[in-house]
């Protein structure tokens, strides 16, 4: 009975161990989509900037004919 009660500890301490690790990579996992999106967000900014650039600069070509 010793024999299997420390087995049975064993596996429940090594199941704790598994559900551990599967919770920080899939923390990992979100974090890093978040990181992703953030850089998502970003390129769409600058998009977003670079296309506002372009059109002032034709609005004040367009003025100076």
């Amino acid at each position: 009975m010793g024999m299997k009660l420390g087995t049975l500890t064993s596996l429940l301490e090594f199941h704790d161990i598994l559900a551990s690790f599967k919770w920080l990579t899939d923390k990992e996992d979100h974090d890093i989509k978040r990181i992703n999106d953030v850089r998502g967000k970003w390129k769409e900014l600058d998009e977003v900037v670079n296309t506002a650039k372009a059109d002032s600069e034709k609005k004040k070509e367009f003025e100076r004919k």
